[in-house]
């Protein structure tokens, strides 16, 4: 098992040259962010007492709900591969975890869930396959929501429509618990660790995307709060909000060498608020919100700290299904 921890570290640690590129990279997004809002510094500033600290409040509240539901959907998967931890528990171990994506490389996430996860007995190879299993349910949910929105957004086309029954089509396949089992199965093999001990079942897969999805349209309503407070039409920004949030954070936490999909999440955001808010105030909004989540990362893990993780014997229920 120590070897297996090794070996899913060497990807990330494996080159200097490779951590100094992608030190740089990460770097060099952050300062395009920074470029920009210094560029629009009067437009940022007058937008962000527009929106308001009510709002600005509402929408960090929302999105703490959003994290404790993700919590849940990682709770979900990891019981589905046969091990089982207390919700309090579940909510240190994935969100102290979450920390880890502001390091470049989004494996520290998971590295980080990894390690916490043994304090309850969960073995490594457990806990990362819940890891990815619960970032595949994400993207999907996530890319069916936004699918399933688009086609009322501006002047829906026939095209459009017809993508996005397809896409919720190809999204729901790969939910299904063979696939999704298959999928989880291939990266764990990839980043070199045994094969699953279970496969995830059909009320399993379930109950974690029903989380996921609360997680999306909460995430979704913390921004559109904030864009309707900075003057966009509510009925439009509701629409917009929800596929702008997940496109956003599954392209930044797909360039995993831009820490937290830093300068990636705001570039879709300002692009995907371009029907409802103007290109300045939209990247106001963007920058808005990306303190709001870091924010909230922070006191979700700083409010999890001083939870003890038990320790929780392995569900037979569960092993039955291997």
């Amino acid at each position: 098992m120590e070897r297996a921890a090794t070996d899913l570290r060497a990807p990330d640690a494996g080159s200097g040259t490779v951590r100094v590129l992608r030190i740089l990279l990460g770097a060099s997004l952050f300062a395009a962010v920074l470029v920009a809002t210094v560029r629009e510094w009067q437009d940022v500033s007058d937008t962000v007492a527009e929106i308001g600290p009510s709002a600005i409040l509402l929408s960090l509240s929302l999105t703490l709900l959003g994290l404790a539901a993700s919590a849940i959907t990682w709770k979900c998967s990891l019981y589905e591969l046969g091990a089982s931890v207390t919700t309090p528990s579940a909510m240190k171990i994935y969100l102290v975890g979450q920390l880890g994506k502001y390091i470049p490389g989004s494996v520290w996430a998971l590295v980080v869930q990894m390690e916490l996860a043994r304090s309850a007995g969960v073995r490594r190879v457990q806990s990362l396959s819940a890891g990815v299993l619960a970032v595949g349910i994400n993207v999907l949910t996530g890319g069916a929501l936004g699918l399933a929105v688009q086609p009322f957004i501006g002047e829906g086309s026939t095209f459009r429509w017809v993508a996005g029954v397809v896409g919720i089509a190809l999204c729901a396949i790969a939910l299904a618990p063979p696939v999704l089992g298959r999928l989880a199965d291939f990266a764990v093999r990839i980043a070199r660790q045994p094969r699953l001990d279970c496969a995830p079942s059909w009320p399993g897969v379930a109950r974690a995307a029903s989380f996921s999805v609360a997680s999306w349209l909460l995430y979704g309503l913390a921004l559109s709060i904030l864009a309707v407070g900075a003057g966009a039409e509510t009925s439009a920004t509701l629409l917009v909000a929800l596929p702008a949030v997940a496109l956003a954070m599954t392209v930044g936490f797909l360039v995993v060498i831009s820490p937290s999909g830093i300068g990636v999440r705001e570039a879709v955001l300002v692009a995907a608020l371009a029907p409802v808010l103007p290109p300045s105030t939209a990247l106001a909004v963007a920058l808005v919100l990306r303190v709001v989540f870091t924010l909230a990362d922070l006191l979700a893990a700083a409010a999890t700290l001083p939870i003890r993780i038990s320790r929780v014997r392995e569900p037979s229920s569960v092993g039955a299904r291997a």
